[in-house]
């Protein structure tokens, strides 16, 4: 996004929550993809610094994970030595939002190790996903951990204060952590122009720094397709690649459903819902509606790869995406790679 201070060689940290297994969204996809392609520019190593699920007692304590990250957004390289990792186990897993573990995320990326790595590799950019990695760089900023001339690149992969499921009390928190984000930035990279126009009316003096950079098909997902171009499978599925949060909105999927059950029965179309559970409550909900319909119905709760997604979507008949807001849903284009009409009601 920026050129490296000196002409040989960058040095980037990014921070981001979501990096290592399990990874439970998009944005955990889109970390790893982005990772990988500022990789593909020979002059640039990554620090990355990330959360990781909590096992044990080991909350919050800041470790290394070199191989993990390097095999988590780059297995095909063969030189580990340009990826460098660290972990922080975090005591909640599955959540971006306020209700995360944002202030341990915080404390951890300012361990000493943390701190003694930034000097070693002489680090002086930082690539914060979303609010809560800019929150890490302003408390490490605040405790004199990073340098003065030090270069802050915001990336949000949500813009979390147009999140229609927010309480008042957290569009607040959002608007106030995504100004500031934007006013510390030296640049600010949008997924898509709607992103954009929200950034500028929170901090309208600084459009000039906000940009957009609309992701392309990842690599693995357009390798998946253009293996199995020759495959030609039945269509019989409905789809639903979305997690089971209230901010995406899944129950309407399901009421929807519900009340064309007997069509699709006669059609012998099969409904597929893939995505985690984050809300177990709304999950319940989403499954009782569909129990009580007698649709048949299947949820995918594990991860699926780039082939066992492409498998799926190249099955499907149409692609339900039902989330109001949605600053790139990787699943619309994938779905589209997948010659899969997508029907969506994201703004």
């Amino acid at each position: 996004t920026l050129p490296p201070r000196t002409a040989e060689h960058a040095v980037c940290l990014r921070l981001s929550v979501q990096v290592l297994d399990p990874i439970f969204s998009g944005n955990g996809i889109a970390s790893r993809f982005v990772a990988r392609s500022m990789l593909s520019r020979n002059s640039t190593s990554l620090l990355v610094v990330c959360g990781s699920k909590k096992v044990g007692p080991s909350s919050g304590l800041a470790q290394r994970c070199d191989r993990e990250v390097f095999e988590a957004i780059s297995p095909k390289r063969k030189d580990q030595s340009s990826v460098k990792g660290i972990s922080i186990p975090l005591p909640v897993w599955g959540k971006l939002d306020k209700s995360s573990s944002y202030e341990e995320f915080a404390a951890g990326a300012c361990d000493k190790l943390v701190e003694e790595t930034i000097k070693v590799e002489k680090i002086d950019t930082f690539l914060c996903v979303d609010w809560s990695g800019c929150y890490v760089f302003h408390r490490m900023k605040d405790l004199g951990l990073i340098v003065d001339e030090a270069r802050m690149i915001y990336f949000p992969f949500c813009v979390f204060h147009a999140l229609y499921s927010a309480s008042s009390d957290e569009i607040g928190f959002y608007k106030a952590e995504e100004t500031r984000s934007i006013e510390t930035a030296t640049k600010v990279v949008a997924l898509c122009e709607s992103d954009r126009e929200k950034l500028c009316k929170l901090s309208s003096k600084h459009r000039a720094k906000i940009e957009v950079l609309p992701p392309p098909l990842r690599e693995d997902f357009r390798n998946a397709v253009l293996g199995n171009l020759e495959v030609k499978r039945p269509r019989k599925y409905i789809t639903c690649c979305l997690r089971f949060t209230p901010s995406k909105n899944v129950k309407v999927f399901c009421e929807a459903i519900s009340l064309i059950h007997e069509e699709l029965r006669a059609r012998d179309i099969h409904v597929m819902m893939c995505g985690s559970v984050i809300d177990e409550t709304y999950a319940t909900e989403c499954r009782n509606i569909m129990e009580e319909s007698n649709t048949r119905y299947d949820i995918v709760k594990d991860f699926l790869d780039a082939n066992g997604l492409q498998e799926l979507l190249s099955q499907s008949l149409v692609n339900i995406h039902t989330a109001p807001y949605e600053a790139y849903g990787m699943t619309i284009v994938e779905a589209a790679a997948c010659g899969e009409l997508t029907h969506s009601t994201t703004l």
